[in-house]
């Protein structure tokens, strides 16, 4: 992954070099995340990060122009259920020297609570048509690699009367892929020459988990930025 990573930049610098025109802009905004999971996960408040980064836009032809991205994203969400863990009935059914089943029976209440935060380096390629003066539509893959993550578990359980809770930390990369392939569409309206606000919506092609993990849930997003120019030559 690091030498396709490698590739893509150099091939994009190369592309770059080579324009007639070229100009470079400054992009940041706030992101909205309804991940979706195919388990028993509910969200609460809808997740929300941020990003910032650097895009270059290079003329292809009349309406369409190619911009090459470089983007920092940053995510807080959380997840909750209510449906105790394998492992968590294990340790109530060692503790008791009972069986599994029971165990489980003893269990009146179970909250759990995750709060994921992650980081990822993006990199995407889009395409921008313009579709009315002020008005391009855009569309296009975004390559992403995972910086950072951290899981904060908060685990609340009733059993015979008494409340367990149990609160760890996970830093690192375990269970989560280290990649991230997103198909994005969006469009921006201009406000000035050097300014336009934009949306973007990324649907994620691949599940956020690797296979050590039991759930199955995408990275999906809405971004709402404001892009400024900052240098045309």
């Amino acid at each position: 992954m690091k030498k396709l990573t490698l590739l893509m930049i150099l091939t994009l610098l190369y592309v770059f070099k080579t324009s007639a025109q070229r100009t470079i802009d400054f992009r940041a905004g706030l992101d909205l995340i309804p991940t979706s999971s195919n388990d028993k996960i509910h969200t609460g408040d809808l997740p929300k990060g941020f990003h910032f980064g650097f895009l270059g836009q290079i003329p292809m032809f009349r309406n369409l122009t190619f911009n090459p991205e470089v983007q920092y994203n940053w995510l807080n969400y959380y997840s909750r259920t209510n449906v105790p863990e394998n492992e968590f009935v294990g340790n109530i059914a060692q503790q008791y020297g009972i069986p599994s089943e029971q165990a489980r029976q003893l269990i009146t209440s179970y909250r759990q609570k995750t709060i994921s935060t992650t980081s990822y380096l993006y990199l995407p390629l889009l395409f921008r048509f313009q579709y009315r003066p002020n008005i391009h539509l855009q569309f296009g893959p975004s390559f992403g690699i995972l910086l950072r993550n951290k899981e904060e578990n908060n685990l609340y359980a009733d059993v015979e009367g008494q409340t367990i809770e149990d609160h760890s930390t996970i830093i690192g990369t375990y269970g989560i892929r280290n990649t991230n392939y997103v198909l994005s569409l969006g469009f921006d309206y201009k406000l000035s020459p050097s300014n336009r606000f934009e949306f973007r919506y990324g649907r994620s092609l691949n599940s956020l988990e690797d296979g050590h993990s039991t759930s199955n849930s995408y990275y999906n997003y809405l971004q709402f930025s404001v892009i400024q120019r900052v240098l045309k030559f």
